[in-house]
């Protein structure tokens, strides 16, 4: 006979709907109940799957265990798709969908997350395919693929049969398969997802700067500029608590009490710096229950190697200094003495016909408000607009 229009039921419960046939001049109902009658026999092989049949909204689809299928399927279709949903609910393929839908809520204005999301379903239908392939055959499935491409759903949450690309999900069905190859993409996209994760929680942090600008005037400066070492910036906030803890404040005494001193002691055992330039390298040097360095910049090598551990010393101190994370303050002296003998002389500085430092206060709005002799070396002391 000839299917004919729908067939609304006179019953409140609608038992009696469907389709109208007519065959040799007589009409009958081809009542719906039988169809889901058809879907529960079918429930029997599809385990913990749950099917809804509907023939519009979004169908041959699943979300966890419900699967969404189209009325219009034929047996052999319906258990084609059943299979290949099915490989979603065993694989929990919901579950990555939900997680990267929260992903590009976080994450909304990263364009990689969009693009993760789209690889990440490619190879959920990859890996449905590829099981789902192997029990009905590539072409059959392939054929059922093209079939059911024109009647796509575009839910974000559900795994829709054929939204994936047809002609790529294809293509992978007529490739060789490699088990090998399936768990190193799993394993490269481990660290994507934490390098996502980890880029985006880092907290940044700027910082406040005053718009109020203290003016001094010539005068004010030659009467409130403290010692160089001592000199406060005006508006400027200390954000480095290193600066304030007691390791840099007992250095910070230790080095200025040793400057324009002579030192008497013994030389220890070589030092190592921390630093990787090695800038601190040398000997250590111990005077009065303090330890120093004798750093290798200063004096070089071949003086170093005229000293011995356990030498008695003296050292003329021309000027201090101190690395952070190292331990003991750095002398560079000016003299050393071995006994009588004289080890290591500062050399001369070289006398040039202007100051450099004296040349840059031209340009820097500035004056100088201090010269300090630190042993064959001055130190310039240069205020511009209240910073020196």
């Amino acid at each position: 006979g000839i299917a004919k229009e729908d067939y609304k039921s006179k019953s409140k419960i609608g038992i009696h709907e469907g389709k109208l046939f007519e065959s040799q001049g007589k009409t009958y109902i081809l009542p719906k109940i039988y169809i889901y009658q058809q879907t529960l026999n079918l429930l029997k092989t599809a385990d913990e799957l749950k099917v809804v049949v509907a023939s519009t909204g979004f169908t041959n689809c699943s979300f966890f265990n419900y699967v969404f299928i189209d009325n219009q399927l034929n047996e052999s279709e319906l258990q084609v798709l059943l299979r290949h949903e099915r490989v979603h609910v065993q694989q929990f393929h919901s579950i990555d969908k939900m997680l990267m839908m929260l992903f590009k809520v976080l994450f909304w204005f990263n364009p990689v997350i969009y693009l993760f999301d789209k690889a990440v379903e490619q190879n959920h239908e990859y890996e449905a395919d590829e099981i789902t392939s192997s029990g009905c055959g590539s072409e059959t499935y392939a054929n059922l693929l093209l079939k059911l491409a024109v009647a796509k759903s575009d839910m974000p949450l559900i795994h829709n049969f054929v939204k994936s690309p047809i002609k790529d999900r294809i293509k992978m069905l007529f490739n060789s398969k490699s088990k090998n190859m399936k768990k190193l993409t799993y394993l490269l996209a481990l660290p994507v997802v934490f390098g996502l994760v980890w880029l985006f929680a880092v907290e940044v942090v700027y910082a406040q700067s005053e718009t109020k600008k203290d003016v001094f005037t010539p005068d004010a400066l030659q009467n409130k500029a403290p010692k160089y070492h001592e000199l406060p910036l005006p508006n400027v906030k200390q954000t480095d608590p290193y600066f304030t803890s007691k390791e840099y404040l007992e250095l910070k005494e230790i080095s200025e009490l040793a400057i324009g001193k002579t030192l008497n002691g013994i030389l220890n055992e070589d030092y190592k710096s921390k630093s990787t330039i090695g800038y601190d390298d040398g000997k250590l040097f111990e005077s009065q229950g303090t330890t120093y360095i004798l750093p290798k910049m200063y004096l070089g090598q071949q003086t170093l190697n005229l000293l011995k551990t356990g030498d008695e010393l003296k050292i003329v101190v021309a000027s201090t200094g101190f690395t952070r994370g190292e331990k003991f303050v750095y002398l560079n002296p000016k003299q050393v003495f071995s006994g009588d003998k004289l080890i290591y002389q500062m050399p001369e500085p070289k006398v040039y016909p202007f100051l450099h430092e004296a040349n840059s206060v031209r340009f820097n709005d500035g004056i100088i408000s201090s010269i300090t002799p630190s042993g064959a070396k001055k130190i310039f002391n240069v205020i511009s607009n209240g910073y020196s």
